[in-house]
């Protein structure tokens, strides 16, 4: 599963500071950093708790923003709740095409997720430049979000979501950023497809050096083994697996060990 992080970063790179300024004056928002939050208004994501724990963050840092994006059944009801609340700022559904300006004029990226395998949220923030902040019930913190880029918190945990808010204003967020495109990219669509391709390739010539210990069947193998089409296509690993040498004439026990432990041996230097 990947982001669509190119077209989202070069969209955010393509913005001047004057844009910027412009959607911030739009949104409405104050002067400290600005805490962004996209995805589905429902009760699975987390943003009762991390709603709950900004009043608290707010008395400490006043000039701070949380911004969240997303529509869903609970988003009324969050309106409804926090409409007093200057800080916070709901701007409900927004168009794909125009989200790369939330993460434009943001300087961190929150997810307080109770149940996500991967969020592709995260690494699209990434690759705008932004720290992330996301739970550990999120599958991906492990790859992104424990790297000098980013911080986890336990949603579930009185005080974790306002601690980490608060590290934020200790934190380098400029090198954070940066931190998060670098490692970002390994995970780009394009980065995915070759990772994916050169696995498929040698799993699908490994699989077809199986042959039954037949003379057509050594044949063919061979074949295999000196066709240019497959060599150069392909990054090819080749393992002989014939369990007899002669079928009308059976192997010794100790050589068919011996055998069988070096195939063994074989197999595992590819995998590993």
């Amino acid at each position: 599963m990947c982001a669509d992080s190119k077209n989202l970063s070069s969209s955010v790179a393509a913005l001047n500071q004057e844009a910027k300024d412009r959607i911030r004056k739009t949104l409405g928002l104050h002067s400290g950093l600005t805490f962004l939050f996209c995805g589905r208004m429902i009760k699975l994501k987390g943003c009762k708790y991390l709603l709950a724990e900004w009043r608290r963050h707010i008395k400490d840092f006043p000039e701070d923003n949380l911004l969240l994006v997303g529509d869903g059944p609970d988003l009324p009801i969050f309106r409804k709740q926090y409409q007093n609340e200057q800080s916070i700022h709901f701007a409900g559904g927004v168009d794909y095409d125009q989200i790369y300006q939330y993460y434009a004029v943001s300087d961190v990226f929150i997810i307080p997720t109770l149940e996500d395998n991967w969020s592709l949220v995260v690494p699209e923030a990434m690759a705008c430049g932004l720290p992330v902040a996301t739970s550990i019930y999120n599958g991906c913190y492990p790859e992104f979000a424990t790297q000098g880029n980013g911080m986890t918190f336990d949603p579930l945990k009185d005080g974790d979501i306002q601690h980490v808010l608060a590290e934020f204003h200790k934190a380098d967020l400029k090198a954070m950023g940066e931190r998060s495109r670098m490692i970002e990219r390994d995970y780009s669509p394009d980065q995915t497809d070759r990772k994916s391709s050169s696995f498929m390739k040698k799993r699908i010539l490994f699989l077809l050096q199986l042959p039954p210990p037949t003379y057509g069947a050594a044949i063919v193998g061979q074949e295999i083994r000196d066709s240019k089409l497959i060599n150069e296509t392909f990054d090819a690993t080749y393992l002989n697996i014939v369990l007899t040498r002669d079928l009308n004439h059976p192997e010794p026990a100790f050589s068919r060990l011996a055998r069988y432990l070096s195939l063994f041996f074989k197999l595992l230097g590819i995998l590993l």
